[in-house]
Parts: C-alpha cells; sequence; structure tokens
C-alpha cells in the first residue's frame, strides 16, 4: 500500500549514495550490503542477493553479509541456504546468527527481519 510506497522512496536516495560508493570503490564490502539493504527495502530481492554475495566474496569475514544472505533465503522459505549463511555467521562469531542456526536445527520459526 501507500506506507511502502513512501518507504520505498525513502530507500531510493541510499540506493544511489551506494551506487557512489561503490563506483568510487568497488572493492569496498560494505557499499554492497548497504546497496543490498536498500534493494530489500524496495523488495529487488534477485539485486540484494547479488550485492550481499559480492560484499561476501569481497570481505569472507563479513558477518553482515552472510547474515543478509540468511535472511534472504528465510524470505524465499529456503530454510537450507538460511541455515549454511547463518552457520558462517556464527562460526565468526555472531551469537544472533548462532541463535538462528539453534532455531534452524530444532525445526523453530526464525524471524526473517
Amino acid at each position: 500500500g501507500w506506507r511502502r510506497a513512501v518507504a520505498a522512496r525513502a530507500e531510493l536516495p541510499s540506493a544511489h549514495v551506494a551506487d557512489k560508493a561503490i563506483a568510487a570503490a568497488p572493492h569496498h564490502s560494505r557499499a554492497y550490503v548497504n546497496r543490498g539493504s536498500s534493494w530489500v527495502a524496495l523488495d529487488e530481492l534477485e539485486k540484494a542477493k547479488s550485492d550481499f554475495e559480492r560484499a561476501a566474496e569481497l570481505s569472507p569475514a563479513l558477518r553482515q553479509a552472510h547474515k543478509c544472505l540468511a535472511v534472504l533465503a528465510l524470505k524465499k522459505d529456503d530454510r537450507g541456504a538460511a541455515f549454511r549463511h547463518f552457520k558462517t555467521a556464527a562460526n565468526l562469531g555472531d551469537a544472533e546468527a548462532a541463535k538462528a542456526c539453534a532455531c534452524l536445527q530444532a525445526g523453530l520459526p526464525v524471524s526473517a527481519k
């Protein structure tokens, strides 16, 4: 509805800023996470996934990229992929991701925020 349209309009400048950051420093992984998050807000999940994957490729130890990929997998009801990405983030020291892994292993719901 209209709330989503307003929220999406608010994300357009964020995506534009991230585009500029990526153009200036194409190997800056956090810029890809930022743009991917903007894509999620705009419901452009494939674009978001591509940016999160690029961030993880550039910085394999970037927990946030793996958690974002896990959340996208949950949005697509792919619990296996969500578990793998949460597990990677958990192995990198993310306690929240470790809890999500435990929930997935137990068959419990995990919030896709």
